[in-house]
């Protein structure tokens, strides 16, 4: 029970303090694109659940096939958010905030 809690913690540290910051750096770097890093976080992350719901699990158990992908997914986000500000690591971030997290 501990390997999960491990995780939830990385992802909650991680996703909360990339959207603190993130409109900051980009300011201090003369982007303007903070807005559509919300934009499109939020939009994958609605459609995800919208759409695939019934494949989201919501019980105890998680599979197995889906645990590996979604750490991937988790670990590259902010990893590639350091090096790159674009629309794939937004939809990268989405992604791993609308499966990570329980419904």
């Amino acid at each position: 029970m501990l390997f999960p809690s491990v995780i939830m913690l990385l992802a909650s540290v991680v996703f909360s303090v990339a959207p603190t910051f993130l409109p900051l750096y980009l300011e201090s770097q003369g982007m303007h694109s903070a807005p559509l890093y919300f934009l499109t976080e939020t939009a994958v992350l609605i459609l995800i659940r919208f759409f695939g719901r019934k494949h989201i699990p919501s019980s105890d158990t998680y599979p197995k096939w889906l645990v590996v992908p979604l750490i991937v997914c988790f670990t590259l986000s902010p990893a590639l958010l350091a090096i790159s500000i674009s629309t794939p690591v937004f939809v990268c971030s989405g992604l791993a905030l609308s499966l990570l997290y329980p419904t």
